[in-house]
């Protein structure tokens, strides 16, 4: 068994039948093209693997993404994705043996953490604790059934935006320290537009924008009968009101509804409309490399939108 990093021989469609035996049913090239092989900032990720000669049994995509914390420049971090070990090999440590290669890799790469985006049952995420990880508390939103929640006429008739003017009107914003603020906001950061783009717009599947009202926007994809909210703009004030006519709007057209926060009080609010909430991580491993910029990572208050996950 050999351990390897970014593998000639291995190629797309091999890699993507692999994550299909991993996790039946959730890949195909598109999908491969958009979480794995894409660039970011002009970098491409790398793909870690266990193989038996050309025989590959575990896998793990380390993404590269940039942080901004309050007035820091940009840090340079990875995100882990992808990770799956064949049915037959798992229980051998073939995860845990990828982890300490993605640490050596991402020192390597003056990547000054790995982040982990998982729910509080995810064994990858318990690999991650037991090795030091900071745990930062998210929540995974979801309708419980396609008509679980009432609707009203406001509810159905949101006005559609093209996806270009959604663009212009979703500038990406930058952290910062709000006035009287000890504590910075960390924000995922994207330099170029067209990065901000292939995140948030050319996804996977079909993207839709919606104006909420004329301060708030939202991005929605829909996955095999999944509105997924994506990117939501609005302020603080209309958070919670903006969720609950997105999922009313998807109720009404017999869609289901997800979303992802970090906000517990977003949380507490989903709730109260009838949504389901599962509980989860966004997970921070320090490399060793850049210390002050890991310090200010783990000491931010995390802004995360849904779209940002991989």
């Amino acid at each position: 068994m050999t351990t390897q990093v970014n593998p000639s021989w291995l190629d797309p469609e091999d890699h993507t039948a692999f994550l299909n035996r991993a996790f039946p049913g959730q890949w195909d090239l598109q999908t491969y093209d958009w979480y794995i092989a894409r660039p970011f900032n002009g970098r491409r990720g790398d793909v870690l693997v266990q193989a038996q000669g050309s025989r590959l049994v575990a896998a793990l995509a380390m993404i590269p993404r940039q942080v901004m914390v309050g007035d820091w420049p940009a840090i340079d971090v990875a995100i882990l994705a992808a990770g799956g070990t064949l049915p037959e090999e798992r229980g051998r440590g073939r995860y845990a043996q990828l982890l300490q290669t993605a640490l050596e890799r991402a020192r390597l790469l003056g990547y000054v953490a790995l982040l982990g985006f998982v729910t509080a049952a995810n064994a990858s995420g318990r690999g991650l604790l037991r090795m030091g990880a900071h745990a930062i508390r998210s929540f995974y939103i979801a309708s419980a059934e396609r008509a679980a929640l009432s609707t009203s006429p406001r509810a159905r008739h949101r006005t559609l935006l093209t996806l270009d003017s959604a663009a212009r009107a979703l500038a990406p914003p930058r952290a910062h320290r709000p006035v009287g603020a000890s504590t910075p906001e960390a924000r995922f950061h994207y330099e170029h537009e067209t990065d901000w783009r292939r995140q948030f717009i050319d996804r996977p599947d079909t993207v839709r924008a919606r104006r909420l009202c004329h301060d708030s926007v939202a991005l929605i994809e829909s996955v095999r009968g999944t509105d997924r909210l994506q990117y939501l703009a609005c302020p603080d004030g209309k958070r919670t009101a903006s969720v609950a006519a997105l999922a009313a709007a998807s109720a009404a057209a017999r869609q289901r509804f997800f979303m992802y926060t970090l906000d517990p009080c977003a949380a507490a609010a989903a709730r109260r409309i009838g949504l389901r909430v599962r509980d989860g991580y966004l997970l921070l491993q320090p490399t060793g490399y850049g210390g002050q910029h890991w310090e200010a990572l783990a000491g931010a208050r995390w802004q995360v939108q849904s779209g940002d996950r991989l």
